[in-house]
């Protein structure tokens, strides 16, 4: 038993505490005998995952006071059959794209349960690079454990939210609301009938990425989703629906429109279309009616701190959680998800039955809006369709127990992956074993045409790959590690592969000795022998299924969110002095802790798709 704990982040200042259990705040710095919080957290990631779920599930049941009423938080929240508190950041729990906070709340879950094993007398505190609602949520912490406690605190005091914060958020949302409606609905130009009367018994719900964007543009189009689907839907009906492209570009906006407008025209046994041609003014004033509604509620609720606190496990998540929650419905993402939930309810309610429909499964809140209109509109099966790879610690996917909770997500009637490996985190994430189908990885065939045995020798001199991550931060972070691998190592050739969505052009100096390119993976793999990457790509999945052995960054101050986690052909770093030992002495791994079918199912035939469809 410890008497005594010390939380910090830092390494060399604390060489003497002998008297004190270090525990470290962050990866790379532990030593015998020393606590590294984030690898406890992963190794009891079950549990950590259902505390924090649990409180989530549980919002739903919370009492709102509003005046001298008292009312539960998800009837009060609701309008027009719009649950919004299913739709704001808290609770679609997205801890890599958009909670970025929710790794340090899992780091106190895990802390309060090392306090209750240890039963310390004292705690000292000192982190340099956390923020100051870690320091608040630890306060609390320590005061409800009768834990006496010292921060070294080397930042500034911690100032309130002030109203003006959220009137800028509002008039901010505003702008870009009607700039949105405005450029979606110049490419109005379809018959809503048309569409309506189409009988078809599929319907494909899909996105455009800026890949597909890129291809369209050159006329070249092969949906980087659905592979060659088309070629076994030849001979049926089917209806498409586009969420847009992940675009802002006008002229980008031009081009999708006219490329949908264009493949419904040329197709007898397909309609196309995308979601923003049903916009309507009923629907754009109704939006902003319901949102404004929803504004006026959120103002009212009296003890909304109360709300945000996990009495259970006595973890105040107040200092992180409300800010969060109070933002999702200003933002312009809670006035989205409206209008697609009203457009949705419109098509639904209007087109001819459909005895399946097929939707790209990531726990998106657009994916809510399709289930549940799907459903009050009495059509048939819906499958979720997992085209990617998934992360145990990605805590949108984990459900409670084998039943699944309807608040925390509106459950399709089967979910359709992409590989046994794929089915076994599912099971591991607690879905039924009987809701889980497994079939061909539509979009990752082009991986069977490059020949894998290339890459399992190594020479002196060698090309490495650097996949960017999706967030500019972190990305970032890579290009200062690609600056320092490039001034020290004279043998190697470095690609840098950016992310289509970030733009990153800004930061990136043209001077520098390494080639930059948005090419697509499948052009890039064949010219390199080492892949880098950051820990939540899919892109891991991928090198791996070619034996490319893989050096993944997995940030310091972060939980691993790698799809492939457990396989040894993956090799992990957290700073640069890592990375480098690992290509000085070539000491990373090639070996498969399993086969190529357990990465992606890539089977030529395509059985399992062809009996979905038929």
């Amino acid at each position: 038993m410890n008497k005594k704990i010390l939380i910090t982040d830092v390494d060399k200042i604390y060489k003497s505490e002998k008297d004190s259990q270090i525990v470290y705040w962050i990866k790379g710095l532990k030593k015998k005998h020393e606590i590294d919080i984030l690898e406890y957290a992963e190794k009891n990631s079950k549990k950590f995952k259902k505390l924090y779920n649990d409180f989530i599930n549980n919002l739903n049941k919370k009492k709102v006071k509003i005046g001298p009423k008292v009312k539960n938080l998800k009837d009060y929240l609701t309008i027009e059959n719009f649950e919004s508190l299913k739709y704001t950041s808290v609770n679609e729990k997205c801890n890599w794209g958009k909670s970025f906070f929710l790794n340090e709340i899992i780091k106190c879950y895990a802390l309060n349960e090392f306090i209750k094993s240890n039963k310390p007398k004292f705690v000292k505190v000192h982190l340099v690079e956390s923020n100051e609602s870690t320091y608040i949520l630890l306060k609390k912490l320590f005061k409800k454990n009768n834990i006496k406690y010292e921060f070294v605190i080397n930042k500034k005091p911690i100032k309130a939210f002030a109203n003006k914060i959220y009137l800028f958020e509002f008039l901010k949302t505003i702008l870009i609301f009607f700039y949105f409606v405005t450029i979606n609905f110049k490419f109005f130009k379809y018959s809503f009938k048309k569409y309506f009367n189409f009988k078809s018994d599929i319907l494909f719900i899909s996105y455009l990425n800026q890949e597909d964007v890129n291809n369209i543009k050159k006329k070249n189009f092969v949906s980087s989703y659905w592979g060659d689907l088309s070629k076994l839907t030849k001979n049926k009906k089917i209806s498409w629906i586009y969420l847009g492209g992940t675009t802002n570009n006008f002229s980008d906006k031009i081009n999708i429109s006219n490329f949908i407008y264009k493949k419904d025209k040329n197709f007898k046994n397909e309609r196309h279309v995308n979601l923003y041609d049903f916009l309507t003014l009923k629907n754009i004033f109704l939006s902003i009616k319901i949102w404004l509604n929803l504004l006026f509620k959120i103002k009212n609720i009296s003890n909304l701190d109360k709300i945000l606190i996990d009495e259970k496990n006595n973890i105040d998540n107040n200092s992180f959680l409300k800010k969060d929650f109070i933002f999702s419905f200003y933002s312009i993402e809670m006035i989205k998800n409206i209008l697609i939930f009203l457009i949705f309810k419109n098509i639904l309610s209007n087109i001819s039955y459909k005895k399946k429909c097929f939707y790209l499964f990531e726990r998106a809140p657009w994916e809510r809006s399709l289930i549940k209109n799907f459903r009050m509109y009495k059509h048939g099966k819906i499958y979720a369709v997992g085209h990617s790879t998934i992360s145990n610690w990605d805590l949108r996917y984990f459900l409670n127990s084998s039943k699944i909770d309807t608040y925390s997500y509106d459950e399709p009637d089967y979910f359709v992956v992409n590989s046994k490996d794929m089915k076994r985190k599912m099971l591991n994430l607690n879905y039924k074993k009987n809701k889980i189908i497994i079939a061909e990885a539509l979009r990752y065939y082009y991986l069977k045409k490059i020949n894998s045995k290339n890459f399992l020798k190594l020479k002196n001199n060698f090309t490495v790959l650097m996949i960017l991550d999706i967030n500019v931060q972190t990305a970032l972070k890579q290009l200062t590690i690609a600056k320092k691998l490039i001034s020290d190592f004279k043998n190697i050739k470095l690609i840098i592969k950016t992310h289509p969505t970030s733009n990153l052009k800004k930061y990136i100096d043209k001077d520098l000795l390494f080639v930059c390119t948005e090419d697509p993976l499948k052009k890039l793999f064949v010219k390199c022998d080492i892949v880098i990457t950051s820990n939540i790509t899919s892109a891991n999945s991928e090198a791996a299924y070619l034996y490319l052995p893989i050096l993944c960054f997995d940030e310091a101050d972060s939980l691993n969110l790698c799809p492939i986690l457990d396989n040894k052909i993956i090799n992990f770093f957290n700073n640069y002095m890592q990375l480098k030992s690992f290509i000085e002495k070539k000491r990373f791994s090639q070996k498969h802790t399993y086969s190529k079918n357990n990465i992606f199912l890539l089977d030529k035939k395509k059985i399992s798709w062809t009996k979905l469809i038929s």
